[in-house]
Parts: structure tokens; C-alpha cells; sequence
């Protein structure tokens, strides 16, 4: 059995509809420039970006010389017995705390970035002790980014395994 993502769970929530096509391709694709640059950067290389994304990789350098070590970078967490999979893009001790981290490129903050790491650190935490689950905002000039830490995990999570049965009524 295939499992959904976290992502494809919770996509039916997301509305890009006023935002247009060519933009929010062009959004994506910066995003997932960004997101393969810090992965690199994590695991010892130097990415070469363009100018207009330099700033995000620098913002992200910043937050990233506090990390004492890298335990997991993209990989896949599952669980079968919940019947979903995800993919998070950092699980890191930064500033002695052990997390679980998703970066983001936009400059809006999104309510449903806390159900995605909600669904996220309850994979991670099938195999790996997580103190916290947060979105790293990374800032587009280079500056400091912002964290943002998921307060009420367990109401994240009770919401997110809400839209996981609305996923499977539909799918199965």
C-alpha cells in the first residue's frame, strides 16, 4: 500500500487561487531551489544560487552555524499502522534542543504549517527523541530567520489526523 504525505494530505486545504499560475510556479520552483541549496549545505557542500536567492541561503546560514549536528535531512518517516508517510526537511539538536524543522520561502505565515509539523513530528518521533517541531521562515535579504514553534502539538496533531480521515474516506 502506498502511503499519502503529509503534504498530499493536507494539499485540499490549501488555497492558492488567488495568487496567479506563473507566480506561484515561479514560487515553487524557488522553494525547492532553496530547499536543495540548505540540504546540501547540511550535508558539508557549498550550493552555487542564483542572486535573487542568495539572501534565503544566507538567512539559513545564519540559523544554521548554532546547529551542533544533523541527524536526519529529507529522509522519509512512516507510519503504517496511522497509514501515512512524510518527509521533513531537517531533524537537528540546535541550541541544545533536539528538532524537527520544515524551512519556508514565503513571507505570510500559513495555520496549516502547524498541522504539517504536527503530522511531522509524530513520524519523527516513532524513532527519534524531538523536543520541538517548528517552521524556519527564512528571511529573503538575509537576515535573521524566524522560527516558529508549534505551540499546542497535541491540537495540531488532533486536527491534522482529522483531515487524515477525511483523506481516506475519499480515497479508499
Amino acid at each position: 500500500m502506498i502511503l499519502p504525505s503529509v503534504t498530499r494530505i493536507l494539499a485540499p486545504f490549501s488555497d492558492f487561487s488567488k495568487i496567479r499560475p506563473d507566480v506561484l510556479e515561479a514560487a515553487a520552483a524557488k522553494g525547492t531551489r532553496v530547499h536543495a541549496a540548505c540540504a546540501l549545505i547540511c550535508k558539508g557542500g557549498w550550493p552555487v544560487v542564483a542572486p535573487e536567492e542568495q539572501g534565503y541561503v544566507d538567512s539559513f546560514l545564519r540559523w544554521f552555524s548554532r546547529v551542533s549536528e544533523v541527524h536526519h535531512i529529507e529522509e522519509e518517516f512512516q507510519d503504517e499502522a496511522m497509514g501515512f508517510m512524510g518527509h521533513p526537511d531537517l531533524v537537528v539538536t540546535w541550541e541544545g534542543r533536539s528538532m524537527v524543522v520544515d524551512l519556508k520561502t514565503p513571507v505570510g505565515l500559513q495555520k496549516l504549517w502547524e498541522l504539517q509539523l504536527a503530522g511531522y513530528g509524530h513520524l519523527v518521533r516513532k524513532g527519534t527523541a524531538v523536543e520541538a517541531v517548528a517552521t524556519l521562515q527564512l528571511d529573503p535579504q538575509g537576515g535573521i530567520p524566524k522560527a516558529h514553534y508549534v505551540k499546542n502539538e497535541a491540537q495540531a496533531f488532533a486536527a491534522f489526523f482529522a483531515a487524515l480521515q477525511v483523506w481516506r474516506y475519499l480515497n479508499d
